[in-house]
């Protein structure tokens, strides 16, 4: 029963986002949107039916510990290839495809980056431990 709700949300979500913006913009349309997102989340949330089942994945759950991680570290080194870019280095002598050696080089730089975060985590986390176990023993909020 969770799951034909499941499909038929999903299914008339994306119809409507497919179509929604042939239509003239009106408060209708808003209406209508929060209406099927509510529906959506609704029928998402009901608990065991097929997205509970992806996003329940080990390898997702996984993704899901490390995305501050992907979030604070991507920009950087995101902007750092833009400067290598922007010189003149070897990716300019690819030409289009040094697009995809920037996405690849964006991404390897990013996970290793987390891996290295992860590895000094926990001596990461006993310094700051020390700094607010000091600022408690001051009474400084």
């Amino acid at each position: 029963q969770h799951y034909l709700l499941e499909t038929f949300s999903i299914g008339f979500y994306i119809l409507w986002f497919i179509t929604r913006n042939t239509l003239p913009y009106s408060d209708l349309i808003r209406c209508i949107d929060v209406f099927l997102t509510s529906l959506l989340i609704t029928s998402l949330s009901l608990g065991n039916n097929i997205a509970s089942k992806i996003l329940s994945h080990n390898k997702l759950i996984q993704i899901s510990k490390e995305t501050m991680y992907i979030f604070l570290l991507h920009y950087p080194i995101k902007m750092i290839v833009g400067i290598l870019d922007r010189k003149n280095t070897l990716l300019n002598l690819f030409g289009e495809p040094s697009f995809f050696i920037k996405i690849f080089l964006i991404l390897c730089g990013t996970f290793c980056a987390i891996k290295i975060c992860k590895k000094f985590q926990k001596h990461i986390t006993r310094k700051t431990n020390f700094i607010f176990d000091f600022l408690e023993s001051k009474n400084i909020p």
